[in-house]
C-alpha cells in the first residue's frame, strides 16, 4: 500500500499554482496579504504553502524519485507533505527564492540564470496541465540597485560598479526568462497560458488582481490590505553611500546591517525618478526603460504567457 494513499493520485487534477518572485519585486506585500487573508483562502478550500514547507516537500519528493518511486506518486507525495495532507481543490507554493539569488540577479544576459532549470523540476512530478507559474517583471534601473543593496544588507560589500560589471544590459531581456520558464510547456504542448505575469511598477494599483490570479479567490474584493508604497528598496544613490559608509563603519554584531540598512532605505528610497549623481545618467535610463517597455510590447504577445495590467480608468 502506498504511503501516499491519502492524497492518492487525486493530485493530478488538482490546480496548482506557484509564485516564482522573484527578488525585489513586491514578494513581501504578497507574502503578508496572503497570510492576512487566511481564513479568506481556507473558506475557499484554497490551500497556500509558504516557501519553506514548499522547498522542504520538493526536495524530499525529488529524492523520492532518484531513489526509484513512480512519478505519480512522487508527485502525490510532494502534494501531500507540501499540504499536510489537506484534500485541497487550490494549491499555492510560495517561493521567491526559485529564480536564484539577490546576490547576482544577473550572469551576463540572463536574468535569474538558475530559474529554468529550477522550475523544469515540477515537470518531473507533475503533469504539465496541473501547474502554472506566476511572477512580476521590474525595470533594470531599479530592479538593479535594489538587488545591490540587498547584496550590502548580506555583507557583500563591493561597488556597484563591480556588482553590473559584467552585465550585458541592452540584451537582458524579460521575455527571455519567460521563455525558459515555459520551455518545457512549449516543448510538449502544454496549456496556453503556463505562466502569469505583471509590472512590479503596476503592482500598488493591480495588488488584488494579482493576488486573485495566485489564488484564484473568487472576489478580490473580499481581501483585506491596503496598496501601502511597496518598499523598493534603496536608490542608487542610497547604495553607493552606504558603500562608503560600511567601508568605515563594519558592523561588529549580527543584525547590524539590518539597522544600517533600514536607516539608509528611510532616507534614501528608490523611486522611478533619475539622478544626476547616479551610476547611470538621465538617458541612459531613459534608454534602459524604453528597452523595458519595448521588451513588454512582445511579453504581451508571448503564446504561452498571460498579463495583469491596469485597468482602464474611464472617469479620466
Amino acid at each position: 500500500m502506498s504511503s501516499n494513499q491519502g492524497i492518492g493520485r487525486e493530485h493530478l487534477s488538482m490546480d496548482i499554482r506557484i509564485y516564482l518572485g522573484p527578488y525585489r519585486t513586491a514578494s513581501q506585500h504578497i507574502y503578508d496579504i496572503l497570510e492576512k487573508n487566511a481564513d479568506v483562502f481556507s473558506d475557499q478550500n484554497i490551500v497556500i504553502v509558504p516557501p519553506e514547507a514548499h522547498r522542504d516537500a520538493l526536495e524530499s519528493a525529488l529524492k523520492a524519485l532518484g531513489d526509484g518511486l513512480p512519478k505519480a506518486d512522487a508527485g502525490a507525495q510532494f502534494i501531500r507533505e507540501a499540504t499536510q495532507g489537506s484534500a485541497a481543490k487550490r494549491i499555492v507554493l510560495l517561493d521567491h527564492q526559485i529564480g536564484g539569488s539577490v546576490l547576482r540577479p544577473v550572469s551576463r544576459s540572463l536574468l535569474f540564470p538558475p530559474c529554468g532549470a529550477a522550475v523544469a523540476r515540477y515537470s518531473t512530478l507533475l503533469p504539465l496541465n496541473s501547474y502554472r507559474f506566476f511572477m512580476a517583471t521590474r525595470n533594470l534601473t531599479t530592479l538593479l540597485p535594489s538587488c545591490y543593496g540587498s547584496a550590502l544588507g548580506h555583507a557583500k560589500i563591493e561597488e556597484f560598479s563591480t556588482f553590473v560589471e559584467n552585465i550585458e544590459i541592452p540584451k537582458v531581456k524579460w521575455s527571455d526568462l519567460l521563455n525558459r520558464v515555459t520551455r518545457r510547456q512549449r516543448e510538449e504542448r502544454g496549456p496556453r497560458h503556463h505562466v502569469v505575469t505583471w509590472k512590479y511598477e503596476d503592482y500598488p494599483r493591480i495588488w488584488r488582481d494579482v493576488i486573485q490570479a495566485i489564488t484564484g479567490i473568487e472576489n478580490a474584493q473580499d481581501l483585506h490590505g491596503d496598496s501601502r508604497p511597496v518598499n523598493q528598496g534603496l536608490s542608487l544613490y542610497g547604495c553607493q553611500l552606504m558603500y562608503q559608509y560600511l567601508l568605515k563603519h563594519k558592523p561588529a554584531q549580527a543584525g547590524d546591517f539590518e539597522k544600517i540598512k533600514r536607516a539608509f532605505v528611510l532616507k534614501f528610497p528608490n523611486t522611478d525618478a533619475p539622478r544626476r549623481d547616479d551610476f547611470w545618467t538621465a538617458e541612459v535610463q531613459d534608454q534602459m526603460t524604453f528597452a523595458y517597455e519595448d521588451d513588454w510590447y512582445y511579453i504581451e504577445r508571448m503564446d504561452n504567457v498571460a498579463t495583469i495590467q491596469p485597468r482602464p480608468n474611464f472617469l479620466d
